[in-house]
């Protein structure tokens, strides 16, 4: 029965069927037999259903601190020599991102004043914690440290450290992590004076030190979250925008992508570029000879669409990096959008 609820319940994306106390009960009475029911909904051809099978029966969101004490230190002590010690091992860290909160504290109290405030504090928590980031907060009196993480719908998270030397140099130290299979991928290298400080100049021009935590443009529901923390001279600061690409703060914070070397994977954009060409085609040779004749290209718009700061919101996504890191685009009304009958979108 057990692993049957455990399948319903990785189907049940966003409307999970059954409650954090169903699957933390279940673990901890016991937890031979979870594991082994959990085993038995792995299928060998979908790496990713396994993923969600157990990520769905081991997150627990809002668990409580003993249950999860608990938990965790039963997942901990699973003998190598197990049969079950890998997934229970991928248990225990989904438990803990998932839970992140409970382990350590990354952001000062009342840090988001929204009416999502909570949830936001266990998403980047669960994010930074997934990333194998510790906290900056509380500030050291004698660092200089600015922290960007990527949280992107369609890739996997970023993130990208800078460290400022006394000398004023710098080192630099970017974090991906792959969660099918989970896998964390870490580069680290030097930065030269002039690269610490082309960065900072550009945070300077943004200034980030004066922006509100959060904005108050409008928020999509696919898309990324552009966040940058910092610390300098014992202050700490965190701003957290969706699409800053176009603005003062995303031009500083691509610099710190180059800066990484980071490319985004440009063969999943390609993918859905591709996908909108066949979506989008002339229903006449008419229509055809027009669209030429006014310069209109589905794929160029896009990229136009993307450098302009110009976003339609939530739904599908395009995610490229040309340079500008964003374009979004409705499928809906598709033509009339990129002929440009959408305002200008402000980020604040």
């Amino acid at each position: 029965m057990l692993p049957s609820l455990i399948r319903v319940n990785a189907l049940s994306v966003g409307m999970r069927s059954l409650d954090t106390q169903f699957f933390s009960q279940a673990m901890r009475d016991d937890l031979d037999a979870f594991l082994l029911a959990l085993s038995s909904t792995q299928d060998a051809k979908s790496a990713w259903r396994n993923s969600q099978a157990i990520g769905s029966a081991c997150d627990c969101p809002g668990i409580a601190h003993r249950p999860f004490d608990e938990i965790r230190e039963m997942l901990r002590s699973v003998r190598q020599q197990s049969a079950s010690y890998s997934i229970a091992q991928q248990c225990r860290r989904d438990l803990e991102d998932t839970n992140a909160t409970l382990l350590f504290t990354y952001f000062p109290p009342h840090t988001f004043q929204g009416r999502a405030g909570d949830f936001m504090v266990q998403w980047y928590s669960s994010v930074l914690h997934g990333l194998e980031e510790k906290p900056l907060w509380p500030p050291s009196p004698n660092q200089t440290i600015y922290r960007f993480v990527w949280i992107r719908s369609f890739h996997d998270p970023v993130s990208i450290t800078m460290q400022v030397e006394p000398e004023g140099n710098g080192q630099l130290r970017m974090q991906i992590l792959d969660g099918v299979p989970r896998q964390l991928e870490s580069k680290a290298g030097s930065l030269s004076k002039d690269q610490v400080q082309k960065a900072r100049a550009l945070i300077e021009e943004a200034h980030f030190w004066a922006m509100t935590t959060e904005g108050t443009g409008p928020q999509g529901t696919d898309g990324a979250e552009w966040v940058l923390e910092g610390v300098d001279r014992g202050q700490y600061h965190i701003v957290t925008r969706w699409d800053a690409s176009g603005t003062a703060f995303g031009r500083a914070l691509l610099e710190f992508l180059q800066l990484s070397g980071y490319n985004p994977p440009r063969t999943r954009f390609i993918d859905r570029l591709n996908s909108v060409r066949a979506i989008r085609q002339p229903t006449s040779k008419t229509d055809e000879s027009k669209e030429k004749r006014a310069g209109f290209d589905p794929g160029e718009c896009c990229l136009r669409v993307g450098l302009s700061q110009f976003s339609c919101g939530a739904g599908w996504a395009l995610e490229g990096y040309a340079p500008a890191a964003y374009c979004y685009i409705y499928l809906i009304d598709y033509n009339s959008r990129c002929r440009g009958s959408v305002p200008q979108r402000q980020n604040q």
